[in-house]
């Protein structure tokens, strides 16, 4: 079964990886991007990506550390933190300010979180809690409903990159749009409520979206991003 679960990851995220490169493919020109410089700049972020996940799962569940266990699994806001902290590093190298770095990088976030939510339904991790409706056990499928929202996120991020308005505001937007809506799917969860009567994923929720909320607010009201 173990064997199972870590192919379907495997499978699942070279998907996911797949499709940031198409979405960075389509916008390299407005970036000023060449081909090259797209596929290291996908493999960057699918690497910081995949970091983050890992190191935030094992923060989370440190105590296994202190019994010589390494945790496994993922926590997905591992890399919705992770790649704004390092990708602008990066993106230096490739011409492109921070603003710019995170604008690119929104989409592809929002596209293979949606991607690998398909792998926890699968896998059958990351599900719902036991509902009883009319005297029916029902459990709702919340990897489902949390990746078709990361999937309209990231096709309004990409409508909205399209536009070429306020550079630096599509990162920040997705921290609002994906924290408010995991926050209220944690509810249906069957996640323990440990910190402060929430789950971690809505601790985290609440940390994206004030995250989000003030970097918008310190954008300039009009910033025309530059027509390559």
């Amino acid at each position: 079964m173990d064997f199972i679960i870590e192919h379907t990851t495997i499978t699942f995220f070279s998907l996911g990886t797949i499709l940031m490169l198409v979405l960075n493919l389509i916008r390299r020109r407005q970036y000023g991007q060449k081909g090259w410089q797209t596929f290291v700049f996908t493999a960057l972020l699918a690497a910081v990506g995949m970091a983050g996940v890992r190191l935030l799962a094992i923060l989370e569940n440190w105590r296994e550390l202190l019994n010589g266990h390494v945790p496994s699994g993922m926590s997905f806001f591992g890399s919705v933190f992770l790649v704004p902290l390092l990708m602008p590093l990066f993106g230096k190298r490739f011409g492109l300010n921070r603003g710019r770095t995170l604008d690119l990088c929104a989409p592809c976030v929002a596209g293979i979180v949606g991607v690998m939510r398909i792998n926890c339904w699968i896998s059958g991790c990351c599900g719902g809690r036991l509902l009883m409706i009319h005297g029916i056990g029902f459990r709702p499928p919340t990897q489902i409903i949390d990746g078709v929202w990361d999937c309209v996120l990231m096709i309004v991020l990409m409508r909205l990159d399209s536009k070429k308005e306020q550079e630096g505001r599509l990162y920040p937007l997705f921290l609002v749009g994906y924290g408010i809506v995991r926050f209220f799917i944690e509810f249906l969860r069957a996640t323990e409520k440990d910190w402060l009567f929430l789950s971690h994923g809505q601790v985290f929720s609440v940390v994206a979206v004030i995250i989000g909320v003030i970097v918008l607010r310190r954008l300039p009201f009009k910033s025309k991003r530059p027509v390559r």
